[in-house]
């Protein structure tokens, strides 16, 4: 069953990753991700309602994380295989044969553990709507905790599936968000050298 799969990638990865990546093909897994997407989504569309307008730049910020909340299924599953190809890439760079449709898979798994990512943010959203300040901003930091244990799930896979040092694998686990970073510094470089012309 998908779910007891999504659990047992989740808290068992090293034991049920293999099995998952033999038994599930790329298309059930997209379908998780775009479940995932989906739960994102209301959460995240709650998490926006639900905070102070003054604390997400009044109506117009409110109406905007809606709006980015609610293309959450949709941005998940592209970026889930664009960063297949970018890392199956970085691995081939360092000697491991091309294992895009595993490694597809078992990151896919990998994905719904972003649903707690969400989850924190509406917590975080109802205590500071309550007043609890401080306490939000605390619990707000449970986020980084998520972030890392994804991290260590796509570290994983990328280690198993194409049998990598764990340097290695992190590495190449990484280097999707290497490409965005770069993609996104360059894109403000251009748009400051713009700006400094006076190009409207």
């Amino acid at each position: 069953m998908v779910v007891e799969d999504v659990a047992a990638a989740l808290l068992s990865p090293q034991r049920r990753l293999p099995l998952i990546v033999a038994e599930r093909g790329p298309v059930a897994t997209g379908a998780v991700v775009l479940v995932t997407g989906a739960l994102m989504a209301g959460i995240g569309v709650a998490a926006t309602l639900v905070e102070p307008v003054s604390a997400i730049g009044g109506e117009n910020g409110r109406r905007a994380g809606v709006v980015v909340s609610a293309l959450l299924p949709v941005v998940l599953l592209v970026t889930w295989v664009v960063d297949a190809f970018i890392v199956d890439g970085g691995a081939r760079a360092m000697g491991a044969p091309s294992r895009r449709r595993e490694y597809l898979v078992a990151s896919g798994f990998a994905v719904p553990v972003l649903v707690a990512f969400e989850a924190v943010s509406l917590v975080a959203a109802v205590l500071d709507a309550h007043g609890a300040t401080d306490v939000a901003v605390a619990v707000g930091w449970l986020k980084w905790a998520v972030l890392a244990w994804y991290v260590m799930l796509l570290t994983l896979a990328a280690r198993q599936i194409y049998e990598l040092p764990l340097i290695g694998a992190l590495t190449a686990a990484l280097l999707p968000y290497a490409a965005m970073t770069t993609v996104l510094i360059v894109v403000l470089a251009v748009l400051s050298v713009l700006y400094a012309a006076h190009v409207r």
